[in-house]
């Protein structure tokens, strides 16, 4: 089902790290975009952890090498697990659009800003010395923050890349990466997206 409502749409920049802000050397992400609540609600994915293979050839879909899109994707499943939800399948459709809006976002100065599409979306800016997957244990650290409650417009500011992360009714991810000057820039989407106000991600 086609997640139109797209309002409310938050893109703080988050900086991590202790010290100094530095864009050189501590994480940036902006929050994963947030939608109304519309009381549509897509089935639930009913894949199995253990029949989700990943194949040396599968098709990437972006510049991810192939051990880069099987760490991400392992991890937001392990992250997924925790919770008891079901398994994300790898979309080389998501991660080419990934791939295309990470380009946009190094053509626009490597300001990050979302893509307001109709897909979920995270993304993560660092120094070149992290790896594609640290973007997925980055948001994973936002976990303290959610409470299992509904999302407003507080908690989701905080916890909104976990949340979309672990959103139930999400089935499909795909991730993108580009080099800006000494930084990666890390973009996945997601879909059907998640955050959606009023619901709870799981």
């Amino acid at each position: 089902m086609n997640h139109v409502a797209q309002l409310n749409r938050i893109s703080t920049i988050i900086l991590l790290g202790l010290g100094a802000v530095s864009c050189v050397s501590n994480p940036q992400q902006t929050n994963s975009p947030v939608y109304k609540n519309t009381g549509q609600q897509s089935g639930n994915n009913t894949s199995v952890y253990k029949n989700n293979p990943l194949s040396s050839d599968v098709l990437v879909g972006s510049n991810l090498t192939n051990k880069e899109q099987k760490n991400i994707l392992r991890y937001h499943n392990k992250v997924r697990k925790n919770v008891k939800v079901p398994a994300l399948t790898w979309s080389p459709k998501l991660a080419k659009y990934a791939q295309k809006w990470a380009r946009t976002i190094k053509n626009q100065n490597c300001s990050l800003s979302h893509s307001h599409s109709e897909y979920g979306e995270n993304l993560f800016k660092a120094n070149k010395k992290y790896k594609v997957v640290d973007a997925a244990k980055s948001w994973e650290k936002e976990k303290k923050y959610y409470l299992r409650e509904p999302l407003n417009q507080n908690n989701v500011q905080r916890a909104g890349h976990y949340t979309q992360m672990v959103w139930r009714n999400t089935t499909k991810l795909g991730c993108a990466k580009t080099m800006c000057g000494n930084e990666i820039l890390v973009v996945c989407n997601y879909d059907p997206a998640g955050n959606y106000l009023g619901r709870k991600a799981y």
